[in-house]
Parts: C-alpha cells; sequence; structure tokens
C-alpha cells in the first residue's frame, strides 16, 4: 500500500519566535514522507515573523519531501489562510498547527499514518476530517500543562465528546449549537475538503474553522473520523482568538454574526436544525442554543467529572509527552 503523505501546515500571524518550536517539531518527526506548508497572513510587525521563518528554512528545508512558504500580501483570516495553505499542500492529509503548538511527539505523524492506515485497510472510507486529542499548556508565568475547561455545559473533554459525536451524533448538534464543546478535540483534515466543490465555510467566516466545520459535518450527517490518542500540544491564547485587542474583539463579533447568518441559510433549508433554533439566538452574535441544562449537569458533576482524569490518560496509551515539549521550548 502506498505510504501516506502528511502534510504538516503551520499558521502564523504575529507569530514571532512563538514560531520556532512549531517548526521544529514538525522537522523532528520521525516519519519519512512529510511536507510543510507555512502561510504567513500578512502579519503586521515590520517583517519579524516573515524573517525568522525565512531563517528557519535556510537550516532546514532538507528534512521535508517539499517546503512551500506563503506570503500573503492582505490579511485573509484563519480560514482561509488555512484553506489556501491546504491546498498547496502535497499530501492528502493535513495537519494544521497554529504558532506556538507542536506535535505530540516525535511519532505523531507515524502513529497518524499507521491509524489511518488501518482505517483505510478496513475499506473504509476517508471522512472529511479525524478528530485527535490535544493537551494545553502556557507558557507564563512558568511552562506548563493546563487543564483547559473549555464551557459551563460540557466542559468534560475529549473522550466523553468523542463517544457523544460517534454515538449520539444528533444530540452532539445539540450541544454544539448551544455551546463550544470541542475543547481537547484536535482536528485532522483530508485534503479533498478544501477543494472548491467541498469546501462549506463562506469566505465571511474568517477566524473560526473548527467549530463551524464540525457543525456542518454534524449537520450533513457526514462521516468523521477519529484516532484515539493525543497529536498536538496547544498554546493556550496566543491565537487572535484570545488577543485582548480591539481587533481581535472586532474580528471574533463579525465571525460569530457570520457564522449566525450561514446557520440562519441552513436552517431556511433544514426543518431539524430551524426547530434548533430560535429567532433571537440566530439574531445574536453567538450563534449557540440556549436551553435547560440542569439534568445534564448534575449528571456530569457526579459522575463524569471524577474519572475525567483517569480517561484522559488512558486515552493515549502512554504518560504524556512532556518531555519533548519542555525541550521544544527551551530551543
Amino acid at each position: 500500500m502506498k505510504l501516506i503523505q502528511i502534510s504538516a501546515v503551520v499558521l502564523s500571524y504575529k507569530g514571532g519566535d512563538r514560531l520556532i518550536p512549531t517548526l521544529e517539531s514538525c522537522k523532528l518527526q520521525t516519519y519519512p514522507n512529510k511536507d510543510l506548508v507555512i502561510a504567513d497572513d500578512a502579519s503586521p510587525d515590520d517583517g519579524y515573523s516573515v524573517s525568522i521563518i525565512e531563517k528557519w528554512l535556510e537550516e532546514n528545508r532538507h528534512h521535508f519531501t517539499n517546503v512551500c512558504f506563503i506570503k500573503n500580501r492582505q490579511n485573509q483570516g484563519i480560514v482561509k489562510n488555512l484553506r489556501n495553505a491546504a491546498l498547496e499542500a502535497k499530501g492528502d492529509i493535513i495537519f494544521p498547527l497554529g504558532q506556538g503548538d507542536t506535535c505530540y511527539g516525535p511519532d505523531t505523524f507515524q502513529l497518524i499514518a499507521k491509524e489511518i492506515q488501518k482505517q483505510r485497510k478496513k475499506c473504509l472510507e476517508d471522512p472529511y476530517l479525524w478528530l485527535t486529542y490535544y493537551k494545553t499548556f502556557i507558557v507564563e508565568p512558568k511552562l506548563q500543562i493546563v487543564d483547559h475547561i473549555v464551557t459551563s455545559y460540557c466542559p468534560a473533554s475529549a473522550p466523553y465528546q468523542f463517544n457523544l459525536i460517534r454515538d449520539n451524533p444528533e444530540k452532539a448538534l445539540q450541544i454544539l449549537l448551544y455551546d463550544n464543546f470541542i475543547g481537547g478535540a484536535s482536528f485532522i483534515y483530508l485534503k479533498r475538503y478544501f477543494t472548491p466543490e467541498n469546501f462549506p465555510l463562506p469566505d465571511n467566516i474568517r477566524d473560526i474553522e473548527d467549530y463551524p466545520s464540525l457543525l456542518f459535518m454534524l449537520i450533513e450527517n457526514n462521516k468523521i473520523g477519529f484516532v484515539n490518542f493525543y497529536s498536538r500540544y496547544y498554546e493556550y491564547g496566543v491565537g487572535i482568538t484570545f488577543q485582548n485587542s480591539e481587533e481581535s474583539s472586532k474580528r471574533m463579533a463579525e465571525t460569530h454574526k457570520a457564522i449566525s447568518i450561514w446557520l440562519n441559510n441552513l436552517a431556511n433549508k433544514d426543518k431539524r436544525l430551524y426547530q434548533y433554533l430560535n429567532k433571537k439566538t440566530i439574531e445574536s452574535h453567538d450563534p449557540r442554543m440556549h436551553f435547560s441544562t440542569s439534568t445534564y449537569i448534575r449528571f456530569y458533576k457526579r459522575f463524569i467529572l471524577p474519572i475525567k482524569k483517569i480517561l484522559l490518560t488512558k486515552a493515549s496509551g502512554k504518560p504524556f509527552c512532556v518531555d519533548w515539549l519542555w525541550q521544544l521550548r527551551r530551543n
């Protein structure tokens, strides 16, 4: 069977020095059939991020079967920047990384390729996306792994969420419309997802790509794949969606409004979706549902929360690869 090619797609926006551990984690992958696409989204830092990338590429491009560096002249936003970069990739498996994020370990691509190969041997059709796990870390006040709780409604992380999406996608859709519950879930894409005939997101959705992508998969009853181990470390608080600035607030408000309009258009064609969304939600900047949750929250606190850490530890099949992360950040 042909060896799978995995494309690391690194997105940069004022990434600066944070890009180094991200790029190093791709370079140090033991899997041989890997290429690299870097897309800088017109970083407003007087060329600093671009210079960091160019210097690194001078010394390290030979570690990849192919390298492509995209320098946007105008800011595209995360969604379009990722899509354009993915279409330049040589592989059919897209592994995206934001600045500061790193692969979970040096064998990450090897494990992903092995799992996808195993699924293909079972004659399973490739999904547009696979969900896998990530761990969250912060650098300040010191480098440490943190528990990234995402919502009040469904804070349970990856194992619970994966099982819900697989076993009860209708319920998962309702909860996802209520609140973004995919914290702990990391995305791997099939390149074909980004082609014009398949890509579902309109251009005005700029800065959130995973939430509407998963929404679309569930709305359309599309197959979602699962890779049941950790694949990525995620640096919390450094992306455009977390930057505490007037620019960030404005962009996120525009993105939420665009998602609301997009959902409204989908609901007009889908009676099931229309029933889940009320007029007030559609017109707000937050497209997610609001309904009674007291029963579920009691169940979560009593049964799910006490075993959450045990489930997360077992999910990877091995201890957290913190030494790898520490080494990358020191370098």
